[in-house]
Protein backbone atom coordinates (compact mmCIF):
# COMPACT_ATOMS: atom_id res chain seq x y z
CA UNK A 1 0.00 0.00 0.00
CA UNK A 2 1.29 3.36 -0.66
CA UNK A 3 2.10 5.02 2.88
CA UNK A 4 -0.43 7.99 3.53
CA UNK A 5 -3.01 6.78 1.27
CA UNK A 6 -5.87 4.21 1.76
CA UNK A 7 -7.29 2.41 -0.71
CA UNK A 8 -6.08 0.17 -3.56
CA UNK A 9 -2.47 -1.32 -3.59
CA UNK A 10 -2.02 -0.10 -7.09
CA UNK A 11 -1.49 3.55 -8.31
CA UNK A 12 -2.22 3.78 -12.06
CA UNK A 13 -1.49 6.95 -13.88
CA UNK A 14 -4.80 7.94 -16.04
CA UNK A 15 -6.66 6.85 -12.84
CA UNK A 16 -4.83 8.43 -10.07
CA UNK A 17 -1.76 10.37 -11.20
CA UNK A 18 -2.93 12.61 -14.05
CA UNK A 19 -6.14 14.07 -12.91
CA UNK A 20 -3.56 15.59 -10.02
CA UNK A 21 -1.10 16.38 -12.41
CA UNK A 22 -3.48 17.76 -15.04
CA UNK A 23 -5.30 19.87 -11.89
CA UNK A 24 -2.30 21.31 -10.15
CA UNK A 25 0.69 21.64 -12.24
CA UNK A 26 0.23 21.48 -15.97
CA UNK A 27 -0.95 25.03 -16.27
CA UNK A 28 2.54 25.91 -15.99
CA UNK A 29 4.20 22.59 -16.61
CA UNK A 30 3.17 22.65 -20.43
CA UNK A 31 5.19 23.24 -23.05
CA UNK A 32 5.74 26.78 -23.63
CA UNK A 33 4.22 27.46 -19.79
CA UNK A 34 6.57 29.22 -16.98
CA UNK A 35 7.66 26.21 -15.77
CA UNK A 36 10.75 24.55 -16.58
CA UNK A 37 9.88 21.56 -18.16
CA UNK A 38 6.82 19.52 -19.09
CA UNK A 39 4.30 17.21 -16.94
CA UNK A 40 1.71 17.00 -19.58
CA UNK A 41 1.68 13.50 -20.68
CA UNK A 42 3.05 10.04 -18.91
CA UNK A 43 6.72 9.61 -20.37
CA UNK A 44 7.68 13.59 -18.99
CA UNK A 45 6.29 12.69 -16.00
CA UNK A 46 7.21 9.82 -15.54
CA UNK A 47 10.98 11.36 -16.20
CA UNK A 48 10.43 13.52 -13.70
CA UNK A 49 8.89 11.37 -10.76
CA UNK A 50 11.10 11.28 -8.12
CA UNK A 51 11.68 15.31 -8.17
CA UNK A 52 7.87 15.59 -8.17
CA UNK A 53 8.21 13.48 -5.31
CA UNK A 54 10.44 15.37 -3.45
CA UNK A 55 9.09 18.48 -4.36
CA UNK A 56 5.57 17.64 -3.28
CA UNK A 57 6.61 15.89 0.07
CA UNK A 58 8.72 19.34 1.19
CA UNK A 59 5.66 21.27 0.06
CA UNK A 60 7.41 23.35 -2.18
CA UNK A 61 5.36 23.04 -5.21
CA UNK A 62 3.88 25.54 -6.19
CA UNK A 63 6.88 27.69 -5.38
CA UNK A 64 5.95 31.23 -4.58
CA UNK A 65 3.11 29.96 -2.02
CA UNK A 66 0.49 30.06 -4.53
CA UNK A 67 -3.08 28.23 -4.19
Amino acid sequence: MVVGCQGPETVGYHEDVKPILDGRCVNCHQRGGVAPFDLDGYDNAALMADAIAASTDARQMPPWGAV
